[in-house]
């Protein structure tokens, strides 16, 4: 297309423009539906409520209450403390596996080839005394 072409064809085309008073028109209908919408929602009566937000405030603090009331430790729980003790030691007591012997080709297997600090046997007292005296 050529310049003179695009004149012919493009040359009648305007820029729309919004009408006289649609602005008003928007604004004053906006207003309207402000005004209109007065319904409270359920969530507006529970915040305005009184009731609602006494009853919300007494149940957080009897929750808090008895929170604080089983946390803290009682005299007659002292005996309920040893015993639960005496139950978790013989649970542990019954409990306790045996251990279980590894071969090192098992270990190597799973673990992977040792690393070289491992592969240095760990000097214990004897191997001391025999560097120091030796």
């Amino acid at each position: 297309m050529t310049q003179d072409n695009r004149k012919e064809i493009f040359g009648t085309l305007r820029v729309p423009r919004a009408p006289e008073g649609l602005k008003e028109q928007v604004l004053d209908a906006a207003a309207t539906a402000l005004d209109e919408r007065s319904e409270r929602t359920l969530w507006d009566l529970l915040w305005e409520s009184r009731a609602a937000r006494v009853a919300w405030a007494g149940t957080t603090l009897a929750l808090i209450a008895a929170h604080v009331g089983l946390s803290l430790p009682a005299g007659s729980r002292v005996d309920d403390g040893a015993a639960a003790r005496g139950q978790l030691e013989q649970l542990i007591d019954e409990l306790d596996l045996p251990s279980v012997d590894i071969s090192p080709r098992a270990e190597a297997r799973v673990m992977g080839p040792p690393s070289p600090a491992a592969r240095r046997p760990e000097p214990n007292d004897d191997n001391e005394r025999n560097e120091v005296s030796g």
